[in-house]
């Protein structure tokens, strides 16, 4: 006899985080690079160990990248200074 499928369970997930929404496009500057990038916002991780963080998709090369929510910034010379204030912190 063929078996019943289980109906999955429907997570709701987050909207909007710090006055970004799912689709904007943010600039930051991704770990491990020096320029920035521009993102498309697809989810949102609030409860992240490390710090609240985004997951975007990369406009230039496709890829799927994660950073945190205070490293997006509206423009690319934001997201520039951002990044060397954040880098002169840490020297």
């Amino acid at each position: 006899m063929p078996r019943k499928k289980k109906k999955e369970k429907q997570v709701e997930e987050l909207q909007t985080l710090s006055g970004w929404k799912i689709g904007d496009l943010a600039w930051a500057v991704t770990l491990g690079d020096t320029k920035p990038t521009q993102l498309e916002i697809t989810h949102f991780h609030p409860d992240d160990m490390i710090a609240p963080a985004v997951t975007g998709t990369c406009l230039l090369t496709g890829k799927s990248r994660t950073v945190a929510v205070g490293w997006c910034e509206d423009n690319r010379f934001a997201a520039k200074k951002s990044f060397e204030k954040r880098k002169a912190k840490s020297c």
